[in-house]
């Protein structure tokens, strides 16, 4: 059984400089159609995988948290207001984007990072696997998402989807992990897609990564690369790809790439691994 974590991108879902909360739906159903279309194959063919889901915030959680700066925790000026204004958000989040799996074939069941994490100093400490492990013994797919956790120290912070999955890779070790993005993959300063990152290239590339386009309190495309890096150095992944999928997107790329991906195949976006 070959575990794999999928997380749909905030910017892939949410587009950030909107000023409204849109989710996009279609997005979220083509993908997740992707994903059971391999899930299903996978299966058929005596190669089960045991599969974990998480998803960023977008503009629904960005937006509240940049206005409260949460990252640095409870202030006097707003005292304890950002809790419930984020985790509200996020809430209304979240139940919109499991309805868009459904409608794809997928049924996810949310584990709240605000219920079994915790920080320490504005730095996710502690995360709390015992369900996660649990539903995915079970056959099921728990889905976690970036949201607004207590913190011994400041009171509250922001505990990101790559933290999360940072903290559940030390418990569940991953073979693959595919992000999903806005653009088809890690882009060089020409513009170009790079195919593949490693140790021994890190560091040619890393003058061209930027940051996030719209407001984003938990970095961008550079530190999404180097944490993925130091997942798959540690030998708790296997491999990470960042990529695009579906209609609509900036490269609109073939509809199977996602489905390759979750398998293990193919050669869309960018891959992450130690040779």
């Amino acid at each position: 059984m070959e575990r794999v974590f999928v997380k749909f991108g905030g910017s892939f879902i949410s587009p950030k400089r909107n000023q409204r909360e849109v989710l996009l739906g279609s997005r979220i159903q083509d993908a997740a159609r992707e994903i059971r279309r391999a899930l299903d194959y996978a299966a058929k063919h005596g190669a089960g995988i045991s599969l974990v889901i998480g998803h960023g915030a977008g503009r629904f959680g960005h937006a509240p948290a940049k206005h409260f700066e949460a990252r640095k925790g409870y202030a006097a000026r707003f005292g304890w207001a950002p809790l419930p204004a984020i985790r509200e958000a996020m809430m209304r989040m979240n139940l919109r984007f499991i309805e868009h799996c459904r409608r794809g074939g997928l049924f996810p069941l949310t584990v709240s990072p605000f219920a079994v994490a915790e920080g320490r100093a504005g730095k996710l400490c502690r995360l709390d696997t015992t369900t996660i492990r649990q539903l995915l013994k079970n056959g099921q797919i728990p889905l976690l998402h970036g949201d607004i956790i207590l913190d011994s120290r400041q009171g509250f912070g922001i505990a990101s989807t790559e933290e999360l999955l940072a903290r559940l890779a030390q418990d569940i070790r991953f073979d693959r992990i595919v992000m999903l993005t806005d653009v088809d993959g890690v882009h060089d300063a020409d513009g170009v897609t790079i195919p593949l990152i490693t140790p021994q290239n890190i560091q040619r590339h890393l003058g061209s990564l930027g940051g996030s386009r719209g407001p984003d309190v938990t970095g961008g495309m550079a530190d999404k690369v180097k944490n993925l890096l130091r997942l798959v150095e540690s030998g708790r992944v296997k491999e990470a790809r960042i990529m695009t999928s579906g209609c609509g997107t900036a490269a609109a790329p073939r509809s199977r790439d996602l489905f390759d991906a979750i398998l293990g195949v193919g050669h869309a976006g960018t891959v992450i691994r130690k040779h």
